[in-house]
C-alpha cells in the first residue's frame, strides 16, 4: 500500500509540474496569436487534458537531462573470493525493526482517493439522472423537423442524423448520449423556425466534432487533479472555445447574421451543464458574455497550417510525460595513481673527511595484507559489492551463490532475507518500496546490462595487477640503489683518510683502484637509475589507461543503470516485480 501510495503521488507531482508548463505554453499561445480558431483553441486546451490523464497512468517518461550531473565519486568494486565456504542460517541476520503506524503518504493518497470517489458518485448520480431524462422523454412527431435535421446533418458530413426527442425537463436544446445521441427539445415552442434552425445545426456541430465523449478527458483530468487550478482553468477554456467552435459553425453553415445568433443565445440564457450533456445555453453569465465576444471574429479564417503545426508541437513536445533529471556527461575524475619513478641522483662530490657513515638499513618489505574477508559470511563463493550508505536506491542481485548489490549492509540483509535457497533473487528497493523479483528472464537481463562494467571493471583489477607488479620491480631497484649509495659513502672515506696521510708514491696505486671502483658503481647506479625511469614511464602509461578504463567504466555503468531503471519500472508495471514482505 505504502509503495502505491508514493507512486502514485510522485506522478500526480510530476504530471502537475508538467501541467503547468503545458498550460502555461496553450495560454501564451492562445493569448497572443488572436488569429487562431476557437476550434483550434479548443483542440489546444484539450490537450493539457490528455497530458494530465497520460501522465498519471503512463508508467514511462521520457528522461530529459537537463539538470547539473552530480560530482562523480570514486567507489570501486571490490572482489571477494571466499577460499573455504561454510554453511549459513538465516537466522544469524538480524532483522529490520518493524515499522508502526501509517506512512503520511498513505494517509495522502487516501484523501486524494476519497475525494475522487466522491466526484465518481456524483457523476455516476448525474448520469442516471439523464437516463432517466431520456426514458422520460416523447418521440418528436413533427416530419418537417425531421427533415430539417437530416439535411444540416448530411450539409455537416454526416453519416446520420441523431434522433429528436421532446421533455418537459429541459429547458434549450441539448445533446445527451455517446454512443447513440439524441438532442432533446422543450415540450413548449419558446424558439421560432429560424432560432431552433440555428439551436439545431449547433447541437449537430457537437455531435460531429464529437464533443461528448472527447469532453470526458478534460472532466476525468479536473477530477483527479481537483487541487490543480490550472487543470480547472483549462477545463473551464476548453469549454468556452468548444461552445464558441460550433457557434462559429453556426455561422459559417446558415445564412444568418452573427446579431441575430447572438440574440439567440441571449434569449437561450444560463443554465447549467452536466459532463452527460451539452446544451446551447451558457452555464454562466461569464461564459456568455465571452461567447458573445467572440461572435465578432467567427467568420475570420485562420492559417490552417499555423494552426495544424501548434497542434503537432504541443501533441509531441508538450503531451508526452517527461522528467527532468540530471545530465549524464559527467566529467571524469581521472586519479593518477601511477607516478614516475624519481631519476638516480648524480655522483656527489668527495667528501673531505666525512665521518663513518652509519650501515643504511634495508628498506622493509610491505606487510602482505590480510586474505579479507567476506562481508556477509561464507554464503556467496564470490560477491561484486558496492557499499554507499546515502544510496536513495539499492539491489541486489543473488544467483546461485553469486552476488551483485549496491547498497548498504541492511539492503543485503533485506535481500536474503526474501530469498527462498539458492533461487535466483532480484531485489531493489526505490522510492515507491521494497519489490522481489524471481522471474529468470529479467534477472538474466539485468546481469546482463551489468556485462560491460563487469568485464571493465575485471580489466581494470588486471591493470592494478600489472601496476603492483611495477611497484615491486621499482621497490628493489630502491634497494639497490641504498647499497650501491652505501659503498660509494664507504669509498669516499677511504679515498679522504688517504688524502689527510703525507704524500706516499705507494698510496697512488690504491688511491686509482679506489677510483676504479668508485667509477664502476657510478656506471651501475646510472643503469639501475635508467631501468626506475623505464619503470616509471610503463606505470605512467598503466595509469593512463587505468583512467581511460576508469571513464569507459563511468559512462556503461551510466548506460547500464538506464537500461536498469527501464526494466525496473517495466517489472513493476507488468506486476513481475511483487512487493516485499
Amino acid at each position: 500500500m505504502d509503495a502505491l501510495a508514493e507512486t502514485l503521488l510522485l506522478r500526480l507531482g510530476h504530471t502537475s509540474l508538467q501541467a503547468c508548463v503545458l498550460g502555461a505554453v496553450v495560454y501564451a499561445l492562445t493569448r497572443y496569436i488572436p488569429s487562431l480558431s476557437a476550434a483550434t483553441r479548443a483542440l489546444l486546451w484539450w490537450l493539457v487534458g490528455v497530458q494530465a490523464v497520460a501522465g498519471l497512468f503512463s508508467g514511462t517518461a521520457w528522461q530529459l537531462p537537463w539538470l547539473p550531473s552530480p560530482q562523480p565519486t570514486a567507489i570501486e568494486p571490490t572482489t571477494i573470493t571466499v577460499m573455504a565456504p561454510t554453511t549459513w542460517h538465516a537466522s544469524h541476520v538480524p532483522s529490520l525493526p518493524e515499522a508502526h503506524g501509517i506512512a503520511w503518504t498513505t494517509w495522502l493518497f487516501a484523501a486524494w482517493a476519497a475525494i475522487v470517489a466522491i466526484q465518481a458518485i456524483v457523476a455516476f448520480v448525474q448520469w442516471r439522472r439523464i437516463r432517466g431524462v431520456i426514458a422520460r422523454a416523447l418521440p418528436h412527431d413533427d416530419a418537417r423537423l425531421e427533415t430539417m435535421v437530416s439535411q444540416r446533418a448530411r450539409r455537416l458530413g454526416m453519416r446520420r442524423s441523431p434522433a429528436l426527442a421532446c421533455s418537459v425537463e429541459v429547458v434549450s436544446p441539448q445533446v445527451v448520449g455517446i454512443l447513440r445521441p439524441t438532442i432533446l427539445l422543450p415540450v413548449e415552442a419558446i424558439l421560432d423556425d429560424s432560432e431552433l434552425e440555428m439551436a439545431l445545426v449547433h447541437e449537430l456541430a457537437h455531435v460531429r466534432r464529437g464533443d461528448i465523449w472527447l469532453g470526458w478527458i478534460p472532466a476525468l483530468a479536473r477530477a483527479l487533479f481537483f487541487f490543480h487550478p490550472l487543470v480547472h482553468y483549462a477545463t473551464r477554456e476548453y469549454a468556452l472555445s468548444r461552445e464558441a467552435a460550433c457557434d462559429a459553425e453556426v455561422l459559417r453553415r446558415g445564412r444568418q447574421a452573427p446579431q441575430a445568433y447572438g440574440r439567440l443565445l441571449l434569449r437561450m440564457g444560463v443554465s447549467p451543464h452536466t459532463r452527460h450533456a451539452l446544451g446551447g445555453a451558457s452555464p454562466t453569465f461569464e461564459t456568455l458574455k465571452r461567447r458573445l465576444t467572440m461572435l465578432q471574429n467567427a467568420n475570420e479564417k485562420s492559417p490552417r497550417a499555423l494552426a495544424w503545426f501548434l497542434v503537432a508541437v504541443v501533441s509531441v513536445a508538450g503531451v508526452v510525460p517527461y522528467r527532468v533529471v540530471a545530465s549524464t556527461h559527467v566529467a571524469p575524475a581521472v586519479d593518477m595513481q601511477a607516478r614516475p619513478a624519481p631519476v638516480a641522483p648524480s655522483l656527489p662530490p668527495l667528501p673531505t673527511a666525512p665521518p663513518e657513515p652509519m650501515p643504511p638499513g634495508v628498506p622493509p618489505a610491505p606487510p602482505v595484507p590480510p586474505q579479507p574477508t567476506a562481508p556477509f559470511g561464507s554464503e556467496f563463493d564470490h560477491s561484486v559489492v558496492t557499499f554507499d550508505s546515502d544510496a536513495r536506491s539499492a539491489y541486489v542481485i543473488m544467483d546461485g551463490r553469486s552476488m551483485f548489490m549496491s547498497g548498504t549492509r541492511v539492503d543485503a540483509q533485506r535481500a536474503r532475507q526474501q530469498r527462498k535457497g539458492d533461487e535466483p533473487l532480484l531485489w531493489f528497493r526505490r522510492a515507491d518500496g521494497e519489490w522481489v523479483v524471481r522471474d529468470q528472464t529479467y534477472i538474466k537481463k539485468i546481469q546482463s546490462a551489468f556485462s560491460s562494467v563487469s568485464d571493465l571493471s575485471e580489466k581494470q583489477q588486471a591493470l592494478a595487477g600489472k601496476q603492483q607488479a611495477l611497484a615491486q620491480k621499482q621497490q628493489g631497484l630502491g634497494q639497490q640503489q641504498a647499497s650501491l649509495g652505501y659503498q660509494q659513502a664507504k669509498l669516499g672515506t677511504r679515498q679522504a683518510e688517504m688524502s689527510l696521510r703525507a704524500p706516499d708514491p705507494s698510496l697512488s696505486s690504491a688511491r686509482d683502484v679506489l677510483v676504479g671502483e668508485q667509477n664502476k658503481l657510478a656506471v651501475e647506479q646510472s643503469k639501475i637509475g635508467e631501468q626506475a625511469a623505464k619503470l616509471g614511464m610503463q606505470q605512467g602509461e598503466l595509469g593512463s589507461q587505468q583512467a581511460e578504463l576508469g571513464q569507459r567504466q563511468r559512462e556503461a555503468g551510466q548506460r547500464a543503470q538506464r537500461d536498469v531503471e527501464n526494466l525496473l519500472d517495466e517489472a513493476v508495471r507488468t506486476h513481475v516485480a511483487q512487493a516485499a514482505r
